[in-house]
């Protein structure tokens, strides 16, 4: 599979822990998001929205969990040493260890998130049957957020309909 850039979102919001609480040695400060129903997709009018984008409709989440920072590249890098793999070609500003991980694929981000489930004795929530990735949603370990789940937070979630993610973090912190 080509190498693409994860997007900000998946970057942001690479891991999201479904169960108990807990505290984490690598990936903490989780954020609850409290589940809840909001418009996704595009307005009717929207004559710049993609072909393939859906009009808007209701959709409704359940609760979880999202973490309030990026992974590192000192958090990648725990990972890339404990599994021996390389680190991804390094960027123009170098890697620099508190800077948000990039330059990896989706298979890296959920390979990241079953490594990291394991590390904490959670239930991976990835598999692979023949070429197609199984995600269970039952499973206590860490996945990525689906696309409403990370749309839903990004809006501020069923509190605040008025202020963005980043306000509700900040907040909070």
């Amino acid at each position: 599979m080509r190498k693409t850039i994860l997007f900000f979102g998946l970057t942001c919001a690479l891991v999201v822990f479904l169960s108990a609480f807990s505290k984490l040695p690598l990936i903490h400060n989780m954020v609850k998001i409290e589940g809840g129903t909001f418009k996704m997709g595009s307005k009717e009018k929207d004559v710049a929205a993609d072909n393939d984008e859906q009009k808007e409709h209701d959709v409704t989440v359940k609760s979880f969990e999202l973490s309030k920072f990026e992974v590192t590249v000192w958090e990648w890098k725990q990972y890339t040493k404990a599994n021996k793999l390389k680190m991804p070609e390094t960027p123009s500003w170098g890697w620099k260890d508190n800077y948000p991980m990039n330059n990896i694929t989706w298979e890296e981000a959920i390979s990241f998130c079953n490594w990291l489930s394991k590390k904490e004795k959670l239930q991976p929530v990835y598999s692979k049957r023949g070429p197609n990735y199984i995600c269970n949603f039952n499973a206590n370990g860490y996945r990525l957020p689906t696309e409403a789940e990370w749309e839903y937070a990004a809006k501020g979630g069923k509190k605040l309909k008025t202020q963005s993610l980043v306000e509700v973090i900040t907040q909070m912190m």
